[in-house]
């Protein structure tokens, strides 16, 4: 079985290898009860700083993006979030108690924002790998906007997207490139200092972890996890290219269904192939879609999937 369902991507020996040297680093520590401040490890912040090119006293470290949201959402009141997307991201903001509307970029490009605040994800946005260009940023950021925030989580997986103004507001992780074991992301920005210690306390990862990812990271830990990063991009480019899709960024690809079939049948009929994959509808994308991720594929696997979508009539033969 071919799974594009959504697996985490497989975490390369030499970054497991390395971070197991640096956990026992951290273990080592002097003093293991000395107090970490609330916006994270100082060594850890510098090294994230310097990975995300912006100054330590800018970021704040967080245990993931899911974290982060809790520690937004008392900044974020009145919200609108870009669809589709990852749809933890709007049911994590109302359960919060923020009002939520949804919307297409294309509306988010031409609204006024009127003091609202904003969630786009940028680049490679999940499920379509669709980024912003720089004219797009350009007309977002000439509305009336309250807070925007960026989620970068996917950062890694392209290299020539367009920078989001210095104004707004990131958030990210490294559970994209090592997987959910990381358990280390950040939120970087102009809000950092509106952020509150208690909140920040609740989205913090251990000191110990933090001093073991600090040790990853200044020895070049995140070179090893972007090699695979690239490599996902490139399987993902094939894919595409492959079924004659358009050109997007990142691992995920959406999948428009011909006419007459539903997301189920779909699914059904490559599940018979041995393929699995995703509705797009569990991503707020239209129900006549299928979306595919290709973190934990290797090439043969992409070149069996597209074989079978095309098999099964969901798309024509090259």
């Amino acid at each position: 079985m071919i799974d594009l369902s959504g697996l985490p991507p497989p975490i390369p020996d030499a970054a497991v290898d390395l971070l197991r040297r640096c956990v026992l680093a951290a273990a080592d520590s002097p003093d293991l009860s000395e107090p970490t401040s609330p916006l994270g490890l100082p060594a850890l912040r510098e090294a994230l700083a310097t990975e995300l090119r912006c100054a330590p006293d800018e970021l704040a470290v967080t245990s993931g993006v899911r974290s982060g949201i809790a520690v937004l959402a008392p900044q974020m009141r009145d919200a609108v979030v870009e669809t589709p997307s990852f749809e933890d991201v709007p049911r994590l903001l109302r359960e919060l108690g923020v009002t939520v509307q949804r919307r297409g970029w294309e509306d988010i490009i031409a609204d006024r924002g009127d003091q609202r605040s904003l969630w786009i994800t940028h680049p490679a946005r999940n499920p379509d790998g669709a980024d912003l260009d720089a004219s797009d940023l350009y007309r977002i950021a000439g509305g009336s906007w309250g807070i925007v925030i960026v989620n970068e989580v996917y950062r890694w997986h392209g290299s020539a997207w367009a920078q989001p103004p210095s104004t707004w507001s990131m958030v990210g992780s490294l559970a994209k490139v090592f997987g959910p074991a990381a358990r280390i992301g950040w939120i970087r920005g102009p809000i950092v200092p509106a952020l509150t210690n208690p909140a920040l306390r609740m989205a913090s990862p251990a000191p110990l972890l933090q001093r073991a990812w600090a040790g990853f990271l200044r020895a070049g830990g995140l070179a090893i996890l972007r090699e695979r990063a690239e490599e996902e991009s490139r399987m993902a480019d094939a894919f595409r290219s492959a079924l004659r899709l358009p050109s997007a960024t990142g691992p995920n690809v959406l999948l428009p269904l011909p006419a007459g079939w539903t997301a189920d049948a779909a699914l059904a009929a490559l599940r018979e192939r041995h393929l699995l994959a995703s509705p797009g509808a569990a991503f707020g994308a239209s129900s006549t879609t299928l979306r595919f991720c290709l973190c934990a594929a290797s090439m043969e696997e992409i070149r069996e999937a597209c074989a079978s979508v095309v098999s099964v009539g969901l798309r024509e033969s090259p």
